[in-house]
């Protein structure tokens, strides 16, 4: 004869294996994004670094 089980719902889930949706729902929000962006930003450069890149372009001696 089975006796009718004293465990919650929920609780039962949990022993299965199987969580709530709610907990489902929080693990996922803290994962990271793993989507590859479409088009990665930009770079900027300041006036500063352009004229530093092109004196020392202008100082190379050999080509390459």
């Amino acid at each position: 004869m089975l006796l009718p089980s004293t465990e919650s719902p929920v609780n039962a889930a949990q022993n299965n294996g199987h969580a709530p949706a709610k907990a489902q729902n929080e693990t996922v929000a803290s994962r990271p994004d793993p989507e590859v962006k479409q088009r990665a930003p930009r770079r900027t450069f300041t006036a500063a670094v352009k004229l530093r890149i092109l004196a020392e372009a202008d100082a190379c001696k050999q080509t390459g």
